[in-house]
């Protein structure tokens, strides 16, 4: 069941406020019977028609975002500019983030008007695999490594899942996942981090994990009481983060992407 005005604006009549007005001029039907009550509740077997027009609400749609740093992952937020603004140009009301990132930090984000995929996505029992470049200001020796990947205690109530941890280097990382070098430097110098960048300075990681705790990179990098200057999510449940988009930039999942992520 979904409210009659939220149903209109989903399916792009109008913003709420205007598919409120509509409603209440007598401008919609629902089965045939005309309805004055945005509030009203609907189902997928209603008929609606708005002005005489028969409404067919949007298809469920995926789009890949290359989160860019600055940016907050919601649907609105008074102060910062949120993901979903910058996918406004696709026109659709009815978007929203699966899971979040924090705000520094960049890479793949999905963003959906499927409630179902989300809630899957998301779910604690299917531990769907998140893997980061991490840039931090601490090498990790090879028991760190060992026990980062079999569980730390991060401060919850119990040990972080298995994991799994590698080395890399920052220019390789954004070779292969083509993230701007300028970007990662600007982030450094934003967060005040390093002065200057030099390779020497910085150790880079791959981490996998199949849980989203709160911060839980971040903590878990300080368990060994290192500090994570530069975070991107270069793969999510199975898909990698496309080379072309640029950051702020999106796409819509292919159908092999979306079989992926449906599995």
């Amino acid at each position: 069941m979904i409210r009659l005005d939220r149903f209109l604006a989903n399916a792009n009549v109008g913003t709420r406020s205007q598919v409120k007005k509509l409603i209440k001029s007598g401008a919609v039907t629902v089965d045939g019977s005309v309805c004055t009550n945005s509030s009203a509740k609907i189902d997928e077997n209603s008929c609606i028609t708005c002005q005489g027009k028969i409404i067919v609400p949007l298809a469920n749609c995926v789009y890949m975002l290359n989160k860019p740093a600055g940016v907050v992952s919601a649907t609105t937020d008074g102060v910062d500019k949120t993901v979903v603004d910058l996918l406004k140009k696709e026109g659709r009301d009815d978007i929203f983030p699966i899971g979040r990132l924090d705000k520094d930090t960049e890479g793949i984000l999905l963003i959906t008007n499927d409630g179902a995929l989300s809630h899957n996505l998301l779910s604690p029992r299917r531990h769907v695999d998140k893997t980061y470049l991490c840039v931090t200001n601490k090498p990790l020796t090879d028991e760190e490594l060992r026990l980062m990947e079999e569980g730390i205690d991060i401060g919850d109530d119990k040990i972080t899942r298995p994991s799994k941890i590698s080395k890399t280097t920052l220019e390789e990382a954004c070779n292969t996942y083509n993230i701007a070098m300028g970007n990662v430097v600007s982030l450094f110098e934003r967060i005040d981090k390093l002065s200057d960048y030099t390779a020497d300075l910085v150790y880079s990681y791959y981490l996998t994990i199949s849980e989203g705790r709160y911060h839980q990179v971040k903590r878990m990098f300080s368990h060994f009481g290192g500090e994570i200057l530069y975070l991107n999510r270069v793969e999510f449940a199975g898909l990698r983060l496309d080379k072309d988009l640029g950051a702020g930039e999106f796409r819509l999942l292919t159908d092999e992407e979306m079989k992926l992520i449906a599995g």
